[in-house]
């Protein structure tokens, strides 16, 4: 039970790895099963890992794997796919994320070595950018027309992206932001690696402004802004 649930004030969404295919559940307040559904088939070593993310009328499902990899939106009323678009085969665990770029919605999501945007009510590819790292296993950041994707296998890699279309690559640094997602706040980037250390950049330059270890043991879990404190 890896993937957070999602909820929208009627229903608790959420997505388990069941019988070779992913299930998502659509849970109401009293508890019960409105409905449920078959998104795609899922062939991994590692089972699932992405959480579902709600957008209007959707809830959409990442569904990166070995077999056929893909993602998926459904009618957060009835199940119904509404849209599902192929992905290369490979496993791959992010969870994908909705951002305003550029004047519109962005579908954001990495794995394959590829950073892709999607149109969020269609699926339709907008554009997409090479890196960070053939498996991925966290959530985009972004600011003031850049994303930022970080990924830790095979290949280490973070990197800040130009959301206009063109997927220029603004900067890039080879370390290893596995699990951890990036965190941007006002004019800084957070940056958790598995291996214990938080790094801060400026976003726009990459300029790294300050390094600190934590402890001696190794960290998985996301930084959170709460007003001005990163915690």
């Amino acid at each position: 039970a890896s993937p957070t649930p999602a909820w929208d004030g009627n229903y608790v969404f959420v997505v388990f790895m069941v019988d070779d295919g992913v299930f998502v559940t659509a849970i109401n307040k009293q508890g019960e099963i409105q409905w449920q559904k078959k998104a795609g088939s899922f062939d991994s070593k590692h089972g699932y890992g992405s959480s579902p993310l709600l957008y209007k009328s959707l809830v959409i499902v990442n569904g990166d794997n070995r077999g056929s990899g893909f993602v998926a939106a459904l009618d957060r009323k009835t199940g119904d796919i509404v849209w599902r678009i192929d992905r290369t085969d490979n496993s791959s665990f992010a969870s994908p994320v909705v951002a305003h770029l550029e004047g519109r919605d962005q579908l954001l999501l990495s794995g394959h070595n590829q950073v892709c945007s999607y149109d969020p009510a269609s699926g339709k590819l907008y554009w997409k950018s090479e890196g960070p790292a053939a498996t991925t296993a966290n959530t985009l950041g972004w600011h003031q027309g850049l994303v930022f994707a970080s990924g830790g296998w095979p290949e280490q890699n973070l990197m800040a992206i130009r959301a206009d279309g063109s997927g220029k690559i603004v900067w890039q640094k080879g370390i290893k932001a596995y699990v951890p997602s990036p965190l941007v706040i006002e004019d800084r980037l957070i940056v958790t690696q598995d291996a214990n250390i938080v790094r801060c950049y400026e976003p726009q330059t990459g300029k790294e402004l300050w390094t600190k270890r934590l402890g001696r043991r190794g960290y998985s879990a996301s930084p959170t802004a709460v007003g001005e404190i990163v915690y």
